[in-house]
C-alpha cells in the first residue's frame, strides 16, 4: 500500500462526504487506502460512514469520541497502512490526477512532504470543476536552500509574499493548512498535530515540518478547498480569544529561533489579523452579554499578557502597525469596529 487518504469527519454532511469520495475514486492513482475517522459524530451520520466502508473494500471507518481535528488525524495516521499519508477536509475535492502527481513528486525528489496547488473555491462552482483548463507546468523545487525555507516560512503566515502565490482568494500553494500535502508515513508519525490546539493547530504543524523534513513542491493542482459559507466573520464564539492565545503561545517561541526580519513582519500580520478575529468573533458579538467599557478593559487586559506583549515585540511596530497597535491596547478598537460595522 503507497496511499492513506485520511479523511476526519464530525458530521459533515454526507453528500459532502460522498463527493469527497468520489473524488479520490476517479483517481488515475489506485494504489490507496481510505481512512475515515468518525470524531463522535451523530449516530445517523456515523451509520451512513459504516454503510460507504460496506460499499467499498478500500474505505476504513474508525469511531472515536470527539477530541478535535488534530487528534482524529493523529489517530488516522497510526492506523494508516500506506507509505505516504494525505490529509483530506471532508467537504473538499481532489483533482483526479492528485495521487499520481503526488507520488511521483514525492519519490523522484526523495522528499520527506510533497506538497501541490490548491484551488479555493464554493461548493456551486466546484460541480463544474472536472476539468481546470490550467493544470500547472509540473515543475518542482524542493527547499534544499535556506532562502527557499524562510521564503516558505514567512509564506505559512502572509499568501502574498514571493513566488508562491497571489493572495489568500486566489492561493497557487498553502503552506499553512495540510491539504494538498504527501508525507511520509514516518514522518508525519514524528510530526503530530498539537492535540491541545483548536486553532492555528496547522500553522504550528507547518513551523515545525520546515524545521524538520525534506520538502518539495510542484506546479500541479491537486485539491479543491471549498469555502464553508456558515465561516462568516462574526459567527460567534466564546473560546475563540482562549484557543488564539494559546496558539501564539507555542508558535512565538519557534519564531524567535528564526529571527529573520522579513518573517518576523510577516508574523505581526498574522496576529494583527488572529486580534481582529477575536474581535468580530467575540467581542463584536450579539451573544456576548458585556457593556462597551468592559469589552475595551478586557482586551487591554488581553494586550497586557505576556504571550500577546512577546510575540508583537518580535517585529519593528512602526507607520500604520503603530497607530492599530495603539487602537488595540487602549480597546477603542472595539468601538471603531463596531462603527465600521454599520
Amino acid at each position: 500500500m503507497e496511499i492513506s487518504v485520511i479523511i476526519p469527519v464530525y458530521n459533515t454532511e454526507i453528500q459532502d462526504v460522498k463527493s469527497c469520495l468520489e473524488s479520490i475514486k476517479t483517481q488515475t492513482f489506485t494504489d490507496y487506502e481510505i481512512i475515515i475517522v468518525d470524531d463522535g459524530s451523530k449516530i445517523a451520520i456515523a451509520e451512513c460512514l459504516d454503510d460507504l466502508a460496506v460499499k467499498d473494500k478500500k474505505i476504513s471507518v474508525y469511531h472515536k469520541c470527539n477530541e478535535g481535528v488534530s487528534e482524529a488525524r493523529n489517530y488516522g495516521v497510526k492506523k494508516a497502512n500506506g507509505n505516504y499519508v494525505l490529509f483530506a477536509d471532508a467537504d473538499d475535492l481532489f483533482t483526479s490526477n492528485a495521487l499520481e502527481s503526488a507520488y511521483q513528486t514525492i519519490t523522484e525528489t526523495n522528499s520527506d512532504v510533497a506538497i501541490g496547488r490548491i484551488l479555493q473555491t464554493n461548493r456551486s462552482d466546484a460541480k463544474n470543476m472536472d476539468v481546470i483548463v490550467n493544470p500547472g507546468t509540473g515543475r518542482m523545487l524542493c527547499l534544499d536552500d535556506e532562502k527557499l525555507r524562510q521564503e516558505y516560512a514567512k509564506h505559512i503566515f502572509k499568501k502574498n509574499c514571493g513566488s508562491w502565490g497571489r493572495n489568500q482568494d486566489g492561493w497557487m500553494f498553502n503552506f499553512e493548512g495540510c491539504w494538498a500535502h504527501l508525507i511520509r508515513k514516518e514522518t508525519a508519525l514524528k510530526i503530530p498535530f498539537d492535540k491541545e490546539l483548536s486553532i492555528a493547530e496547522d500553522t504550528l504543524w507547518a513551523l515545525k515540518l520546515i524545521e524538520n523534513a525534506r520538502i518539495c513542491i510542484v506546479d500541479n493542482y491537486w485539491y479543491y478547498y471549498i469555502q464553508n459559507e456558515y465561516s462568516v466573520m462574526n459567527k460567534f464564539s466564546s473560546s475563540i480569544e482562549k484557543a488564539i492565545t494559546k496558539a501564539i503561545k507555542k508558535i512565538t517561541p519557534i519564531i524567535s529561533r528564526v529571527d529573520e526580519e522579513e518573517i518576523c513582519n510577516a508574523y505581526r500580520d498574522w496576529l494583527f489579523i488572529k486580534l481582529k478575529q477575536i474581535v468580530f468573533k467575540y467581542y463584536l458579538a450579539e451573544e456576548l452579554n458585556l457593556t462597551m467599557q468592559e469589552k475595551m478593559k478586557s482586551i487591554r487586559k488581553l494586550m497586557q499578557s505576556s504571550v500577546w506583549t512577546e510575540a508583537l515585540n518580535l517585529s519593528h511596530i512602526k507607520g500604520k502597525y503603530k497607530l492599530k497597535l495603539l487602537m488595540y491596547k487602549t480597546g477603542f478598537i472595539i468601538p471603531l469596529y463596531n462603527l465600521k460595522r454599520w
